[in-house]
Parts: C-alpha cells; sequence; structure tokens
C-alpha cells in the first residue's frame, strides 16, 4: 500500500501544483470562512477515487467529504484521513507552504502516513515501526531524530500570536522563531530541521494525524499540554492544544514535561 499511497499523493499534488502555476483560480468560502479553491477540490476527487481503488474496505474522511456523522463514524475501526490541501490560506496569498496530508488510522491513532509537498514533489512517509522514509527521485530511509543546533528552533504559524505563547517560549533556552504554514511544520521536526511546534490555537483532526506519525516514527513526541497522545475519531474533531517535540529537543531538555505540561 505504500507505493500505492505515495504515487497518488504524487498525482493528486500535479494537480494542485498546475491550478497554483496557472493561477486565476476559483475561490468560495466556506460557512467557517475558510477559503476553498478549485485545487482543494481536484485533489478531494483524485484522493477518494485512489483510496477506493487502493483499499475499497476501508472508509474515508475528507476535510473536504460532506460531514459523516459520528454514530456512523464511532463504528469504523480503521479508515482514511486526510486534507486533500492543508494551508489553503498561504496558496491563495501564494506562499509555497502548502501540502497533502494522508493518514491511515487504526483503533483511535494515526499507524501510517504521509505529508507530500505538491511545489517540491517530496514526500515523507511512516509507517508505525518501520520508520521514516523521504520520496525525492528515489527512496531513502531517514535516521532517527537529527543533527539538533545549540539554539533551539521553534515552528509557529504565519499569524499565530495567541496568548500563552510569549510564557511559553520564555521557559525556553536560547531560541529562534520559525514562522512557516501547513502541516509542512511536523514534517520539518520529523526530518529533524526544527526542534519544537507548540500549537494553542484551534486545529482539526485531519491537520496534524498524518503529521503525527511522521514525529513518532522518527523518534519524537506528540502529546496534547498533560502529555497524553491525541485520540482520533472524536465526536468533536477540534484538536486540544498540544505540543510537536523533535527526538533532538527531547534530548536537549530531559526536563521538559516539568517545564511545560499542565499535570
Amino acid at each position: 500500500m505504500q507505493n500505492e499511497l505515495i504515487s497518488l499523493a504524487m498525482i493528486a499534488g500535479d494537480a494542485i501544483r498546475e491550478v497554483y502555476e496557472r493561477g486565476n483560480w476559483e475561490m468560495v468560502l466556506k460557512a467557517d470562512r475558510s477559503p476553498l479553491t478549485e485545487a482543494d477540490r481536484a485533489s478531494h476527487a483524485i484522493l477518494c477515487e485512489g483510496l477506493a481503488r487502493i483499499a475499497p474496505r476501508i472508509p474515508v474522511l475528507s476535510e473536504e467529504s460532506d460531514e459523516i456523522p459520528f454514530e456512523i463514524r464511532k463504528e469504523w475501526e480503521s479508515y482514511f484521513l486526510i486534507d486533500p490541501l492543508d494551508g489553503t490560506r498561504e496558496f491563495v496569498a501564494r506562499i509555497p507552504e502548502f501540502a497533502i496530508n494522508i493518514a491511515l488510522i487504526s483503533k483511535g491513532h494515526p499507524v501510517m502516513g504521509l505529508i507530500h509537498s505538491p511545489l517540491e514533489r517530496t514526500t515523507l512517509f511512516a509507517e508505525k515501526g518501520k520508520g521514516l522514509f523521504k520520496v525525492k527521485d528515489g527512496v531513502t530511509p531517514l535516521p532517527i531524530g537529527g543533527t539538533s543546533q545549540s539554539v533551539v528552533r521553534v515552528l509557529l504559524s504565519h499569524t499565530d500570536k495567541t496568548e500563552g505563547l510569549d510564557p511559553l517560549l520564555a521557559k525556553l533556552p536560547g531560541h529562534t522563531v520559525i514562522r512557516m504554514g501547513s502541516s509542512l511544520k511536523f514534517r520539518d521536526v520529523a526530518e529533524g530541521r526544527a526542534d519544537f511546534y507548540p500549537r494553542l490555537k484551534p486545529s482539526m483532526e485531519w491537520d496534524t494525524a498524518s503529521g503525527t506519525i511522521l514525529v513518532e516514527e522518527s523518534g519524537g513526541i506528540v502529546c496534547d499540554l498533560s502529555g497524553t497522545r491525541i485520540e482520533y475519531n472524536r465526536q468533536d474533531m477540534l484538536n486540544p492544544p498540544f505540543f510537536v517535540l523533535g527526538k533532538a529537543f527531547i534530548e536537549k531538555l530531559p526536563d521538559w514535561d516539568k517545564r511545560f505540561l499542565q499535570i
């Protein structure tokens, strides 16, 4: 299934890239006032058709699907959770930081996932217990963790000025803040290019599932503010605030839990 999912993400990514490079795309606002472009719709259609072909017995939940009642979802032992275009706001603003998220959820947790960058044509893929792989002109296994610099590299969204961030960052030793859009923040933590991604403002399950398995297979941790792993397929799909910690960050700050967790 791994190769089929990567190939599918490539096809959907190329469709997104074509719309992005062409420009002058159609856009509407959804009920929550977030943007929806023809690139979102094209990727959604490609992914849903492809997943139905690859694994016809596994249901699919997409950000762009019609709402599926919890009474139906709660019976799912496994399902695909996807965001066909994570970072639509960046896409619209022509900031090249958007991605495709595909995760396989089993018994409430992601067990397989990928993040694909349409512009870079690069995919990061992980499966529980099998490690992390980068796909670009071939498949490259990635080492656990990454080289940590002396300065802690903190990732935040472009517009994240959430109350509570400044006191949180004050608990860090020397650090630098990098602003970045979409699930690419998870990718960079998993690859060891960044150390710490605190998210205190709202996000949805499809924003985080694929990134979670990537980070976990790289030796990192994704947890809520009490240190608990995030459960998936909840009735309310809004995530709690959470931390993404790279392996090198955990080693550098072994007392991170005492500094940050609300126990």
